[in-house]
Formats: structure tokens, sequence, C-alpha cells
């Protein structure tokens, strides 16, 4: 995917509620964090899993990744973390970040998560328009698209952050020690 979009930056980084290592699986077609899933989740679809065979990464809040870089303003959010939703919007300062378009995943697998998702984001202030297709969509009170979500400073200094060590990185902010990239291969 990055390769078709030449501002995008990969980071192998989850987003939850606290700085820690997690367990990353990647099927191909979905990647999914195994902390993450709801019980039902798991037995449906991978009711085979071997966890102690899985890569782990790290996982820290994600307005902590945004304002690494002074990120603001994000057209539109997917998020879809298998189960996870509350606890990245839970960590996330909506005071510091304006999203305009958000999508959801609410995939029925825990309706009461995803009726307090539309709680929660409803008292942060964003329209709720529904359900659509496993995916509830949210916009902000005051919509307006920008014409570029960062500055091309921003760009580089992601750019900067995907060629250096990112475990590094995340050590160096003191909240907790995560072993190199080679280390963490099973």
């Amino acid at each position: 995917m990055i390769g078709n979009r030449k501002d995008d930056i990969g980071l192998l980084v989850a987003a939850c509620d606290t700085y820690q290592d997690v367990h990353f699986v990647d099927t191909g077609n979905h990647s999914r964090i195994v902390e993450f899933m709801s019980d039902s989740f798991k037995s449906e679809w991978h009711k085979n899993m071997d966890q102690s065979q899985l890569q782990l990464i790290p996982c820290m809040p994600l307005s902590s990744i945004l304002s690494k870089f002074g990120v603001h303003q994000l057209d539109f959010w997917s998020l879809d973390v298998e189960g996870g939703e509350m606890q990245v919007l839970q960590t996330f300062d909506f005071d510091a970040v304006t999203i305009s378009v958000i999508c959801l995943e609410a995939d029925g697998h825990s309706p009461a998560k995803d009726e307090a998702v539309v709680e929660f984001m409803k008292s942060k202030g964003y329209h709720y328009h529904g359900h659509i297709d496993r995916n509830d969509w949210f916009t902000h009170p005051d919509f307006k698209p920008s014409k570029s979500p960062t500055a091309d400073k921003n760009r580089a200094d992601f750019k900067k952050l995907q060629e250096e060590n990112w475990a590094s990185w995340l050590a160096q902010q003191g909240k907790g020690k995560f072993p190199e990239e080679a280390d963490r291969a099973h």
C-alpha cells in the first residue's frame, strides 16, 4: 500500500491504552491484535491459534504517535481493531486532534461495546450518522475537509521515523522498553 501512497508511512505499532507489547496476527488479508479480539471472534476465526508463535509488537496510545509529529487534523479515520475500538477511543486526545469523519467497526460480536462506542462519540460532540455495513459513522460538528492534513515538515518527520529504529524511539520516551525488532521475530 505504501508504494502507491508516497506520503504514507508504515509503522508496525498498535494503538492501545497503555505502553505494552501485544501479539500481532497477520493472516495475509487481515492484521489483528490478539489482546483486542473478543472471545467469540477468537473462537470463530482463530480456534487453533498458538499465541506463543505470534510476533510481538509495541502498543501505545494513538495520541502519543500523532503528537510526535504535530498532527492536529485528520480528515478521515477508519478504526477497526477487532473489538478494541473503545480502548483506543478512550485514550485519544479529542481536544488535541480534530477528526472530520470517523468510521468505527461495529460488527456485532460485542453489542454492548458497539452501543458504548456510539454514546462515547456522542459525548465527545460527534454526530452519529448510522450503522452501515458493519460500521458506525460519525462527523465532527465543525466538519471541514482540509487541503493537506499534515505539513511538509511533518511528512519529513514521518519519513525520518520510518528510517529510524522504532523500538529505540519508544525506549527514549521513557514509557517502557521494547526489544529490538530482530528480537521480536519468533
